[in-house]
């Protein structure tokens, strides 16, 4: 089993590498799917550049021993490699940044719209009360954090994506076809601050000061709402493929951002369109 992105031009055991291919890289993105659909938005940007960055993505949270209760096969695999490659690049020495992406809320709490229940332990934990998800994920979150940076490594976080309990691409159609106002697809900024008030509170921990965070939300919350399309030449588009990936529209839209905030693209591009 290996972890791998979508946008891979290059493999180097688990790590794939995304970008100008033939370079040498010094970042390695971990995630999940949020993690991989970044990396399709990246590849433009870091390809014009001459850049490359290595990615390891899988479906799992990418922090160290997190793993559900009763794991099917990919899921403890998933598990296994990620806490692997975490310690690997956290000892390599021409390693200089790690982000870490996923849909953070899940792993929080075992649910995301539409899906069962699972619980998460952390390490030798026997946990299988989902209401404990909360603190077997911050311990593990804690000790990945802990671990990279005792080893040097700049760390930055993408913060979460808002997510729907519907599909927006299929909630416009219903309204194009059979009319409705597309105002109640907003989503009050209070939900999402609420379904990520665990992630949010960890990040602002004084031991994690140091810590990175990247804000994806600006581009898709103001003070009031959120929103899952936009308009583009007069039109309304959606910005998610389901309830909580962005589609290539609404990637493109943050994907720039996010690489500068990282510090892999030269600052002038902030000034570029």
């Amino acid at each position: 089993t290996s972890l791998h992105s979508a946008s891979c031009t290059q493999k180097n055991s688990n790590t794939c590498i995304i970008g100008a291919v033939g370079q040498s890289y010094d970042t390695i993105m971990f995630g999940d799917s949020h993690a991989n659909v970044y990396a399709s938005g990246f590849q433009q940007h870091l390809e014009r550049n001459d850049i490359s960055m290595g990615t390891v993505i899988g479906g799992c949270a990418p922090v160290i021993n997190h793993i559900k209760h009763n794991p099917s096969k990919s899921d403890a695999e998933c598990s296994a490699l990620m806490s692997e490659q975490l310690l690997i690049a956290s000892d390599n020495n021409e390693i200089d940044r790690i982000i870490l992406s996923a849909e953070w809320a899940y792993y929080i709490h075992g649910w995301r719209y539409e899906s069962r229940l699972s619980s998460y332990r952390y390490g030798s934990s026997l946990n299988t009360n989902i209401d404990q998800n909360p603190s077997e994920f911050k311990q593990a979150f804690l000790a990945t954090i802990a671990l990279l940076k005792r080893n040097g490594k700049q760390i930055y976080v993408i913060e979460p994506l808002p997510e729907y309990s519907l599909r927006p691409p299929e909630a416009l159609a219903k309204i194009e076809w059979h009319g409705g106002r597309t105002e109640n697809l907003l989503m009050p900024v209070e939900d999402y601050r609420s379904r990520n008030k665990t992630l949010l509170e960890i990040l602002n921990m004084p031991e994690l000061h140091e810590v990175n965070s990247v804000n994806v939300s600006q581009h898709f919350c103001d003070e009031t709402v959120c929103w899952p399309y936009a308009k583009a030449q007069g039109q309304i588009v959606p910005l998610y493929s389901d309830g909580n990936h962005l589609n290539g529209f609404g990637v493109d839209s943050v994907a720039k951002s996010i690489l500068l905030q990282i510090g892999l693209l030269p600052t002038y591009q902030f000034a570029m369109k």
